[in-house]
């Protein structure tokens, strides 16, 4: 007669989630005139700045994207990578002032990499904008 053999049984444990990795990410606080490449971080690259921030003739400050980077409002909630990807985004001018401190920016760079922007402060004093970023690796 044959003995049946006992087969373990797996057991299931719960896999965690696992966080997007950056490209670039960091705080930066941007003066009128300079700009930022949320590729890599770097302020005023040149021709690889997706960001520039200004403060216009009626005294707004503006960030406008560069070189065919799209960014769009995606509100106090800071966004995953799906939502980014889902988010409406253009090329237009966005000036703080239209915005709370805390808000979150979507974005896609000009190497088609997704990510946020958190708007932090305006200082009227010294005319900056502190900003966090997170750009994610395109997996």
């Amino acid at each position: 007669t044959a003995t049946p053999t006992q087969t373990p049984t797996p057991t299931l444990t719960a896999t965690p989630t696992a966080t997007m990795p950056a490209a670039a990410t960091g705080t930066v606080k941007l003066q009128g005139g300079q700009a930022l490449d949320l590729d890599t971080g770097t302020l005023d690259s040149g021709e690889a700045d997706d960001l520039g921030y200004q403060v216009d003739g009626s005294g707004f400050h503006v960030l406008t994207p560069r070189a065919g980077t799209v960014m769009g409002v995606a509100g106090l909630l800071e966004p995953d990578p799906a939502a980014c990807q889902a988010a409406g985004m253009s090329a237009a001018p966005l000036a703080f002032e239209s915005l709370t401190p805390g808000s979150f920016l979507c974005y896609q760079t000009d190497q088609a990499l997704y990510g946020w922007l958190r708007y932090n402060s305006l200082d009227g004093g010294d005319q900056s904008v502190s900003l966090d970023y997170r750009t994610w690796i395109t997996p």
